[in-house]
């Protein structure tokens, strides 16, 4: 079911539509508001230019998130592997696996 939701990201107020519920849209927009604050300190921009500013600061953070999970997904499956060899190295030598 879709909610229509007001949101409020630093000074401006926005009613948008989501599927999500109002309590997780909140904090989402709470989230992009005080990435707003952050972005661009000292510097006068337009709210537009503000939130071109943090869309590009979020996606940036997002895609060294991704870069970082793949990496901690292949170090996983490296261990794993290993785990499993040295399992069937025990097991060669009569040891309990």
């Amino acid at each position: 079911m879709k909610n229509v939701i007001t949101i409020n990201i630093g000074d401006d107020t926005y009613k948008i539509t989501a599927s999500e519920n109002e309590q997780y849209m909140r904090k989402v927009a709470g989230f992009v508001s005080a990435k707003s604050m952050e972005a661009a300190p000292g510097q006068r921009l337009s709210a537009e230019q503000r939130l071109l500013v943090t869309s590009l600061n979020i996606a940036e953070e997002y895609l060294k998130l991704l870069g970082a999970y793949d990496e901690l997904k292949q170090a996983y499956r490296r261990t794993r592997a290993e785990n499993e060899m040295l399992k069937g190295e025990n097991s060669d030598k009569g040891g309990n696996a």
